[in-house]
């Protein structure tokens, strides 16, 4: 994982700012920004100053009730009244940021209503719909989470879910102070931990294809394959290939999904037609994997897939790279041969590759 695509992404900050229309514009929501975050604060503390006491009386209540002698029965109905009411209140004063931001009508109006401008609220609602793709920075330089490298050199994780961006303290996130964006809780589950990571905003679908790149599982992927001297993509005439498409989904019982990804992946590979490194005279299948990745990429863009993985074959959420080389290698216990070697058959085409099937 030390070579990975690089992603033309920006940190959220950044992108917002270069897409602000005025100086002026910026100023203003920084101001509402900055009220939002002292209302946010305000309701922090005053969470805990009632629910610590609370708990603690609570804890109290109990520790007596279980010690009080059933002689005591109108005190044992006091007392687990004043813990079980006192509890509930704790436990809200818990989940009292998650539902102010989660748009909870009654909990809501402890916040100022903002006046951002129109470039903030358009960024923010693009990313809560998914139009624009956002990744977290991983929360370690050496993380297997990472998928792609941002042009700044960070190590990017997989898409990020538009959900974070429907709370109502996301423009918090607009702001390059890790102290705003604790606040804005990354998931429903939690109601303790807010984002600590920065995000980064996808500005282009494109991948830049490094081809002096080098991925850490490309030797072993390829080293059975050295004797390869040409690919089996070039025995598919041009005017067969979206049937070719169509027969190899039909036959490895793609749906869906997993029939747009196959289709996006496959179509990429067939009509490359620009120079693809070789390796011992062959040409690289973690290169071809890597257009396949870019087209992939686009297509999630625009069909709101959660993943690249095939859903029967998902190996995870990192680097697809080695995954895809197999899908357009040679391998022959591998079903995406199979189903590739059926496809030649049905359609009467011959492989003319150096390595028969």
């Amino acid at each position: 994982m030390s070579h990975l695509p690089s992603l033309v992404a920006k940190s959220l900050p950044k992108f917002y700012e270069e897409n602000s229309n005025s100086f002026e514009d910026l100023q203003k929501d920084k101001y509402e920004i900055n009220r939002l975050f002292r209302g946010v604060k305000r309701l922090d503390f005053l969470r805990w100053a009632i629910g610590f006491p609370s708990l603690v009386i609570s804890v109290t209540s109990a520790g007596t009730l279980i010690n009080l002698s059933t002689e005591h029965p109108y005190q044992k109905i006091v007392l687990f009244n004043i813990f079980a009411i006192l509890f509930s209140l704790f436990c809200v004063c818990c989940a009292s940021l998650r539902l102010v931001q989660s748009g909870n009508q009654w909990f809501s109006r402890f916040i100022p209503d903002l006046n951002l401008s129109d470039d903030a609220t358009r960024i923010i609602e693009e990313l809560s719909k998914g139009s624009l793709r956002a990744h977290f920075v991983t929360a370690s330089p050496l993380s297997k989470k990472a998928v792609f490298r941002a042009p700044d050199g960070e190590k990017l994780e997989s898409e990020m879910s538009s959900r974070v961006f429907k709370s109502l303290f996301c423009p918090l996130l607009l702001i390059d102070n890790p102290d705003y964006w604790h606040f804005v809780l990354a998931d429903y589950r939690n109601i303790f931990s807010g984002i600590r990571r920065p995000i980064y905003v996808q500005t282009s679908p494109s991948l830049r294809l490094d081809e002096t790149a080098t991925f850490s599982d490309e030797r072993a992927v390829e080293a059975e394959e050295d004797r390869l001297k040409s690919h089996w993509r070039h025995s598919i005439p041009p005017e067969f290939r979206t049937q070719f498409c169509k027969t190899f989904i039909r036959i490895g019982k793609w749906r869906d999904d997993d029939a747009i990804k196959v289709r996006s992946a496959l179509n990429a590979v067939l009509e490359y037609d620009q120079s693809v490194p070789l390796r011992g005279g062959q040409e690289q299948r973690a290169f071809l994997a890597r257009v396949a990745i870019n087209a992939l990429t686009t297509a999630q863009i625009r069909e709101g897939f959660p993943t690249l993985w095939l859903s029967k074959g998902a190996e995870g959420n990192g680097d697809p790279t080695q995954s895809l080389s197999k899908f357009f290698g040679y391998a022959k216990d591998h079903d995406y041969v199979r189903y590739r070697i059926e496809t030649f058959k049905e359609m009467g085409l011959k492989d003319q590759s150096s390595i028969s099937n």
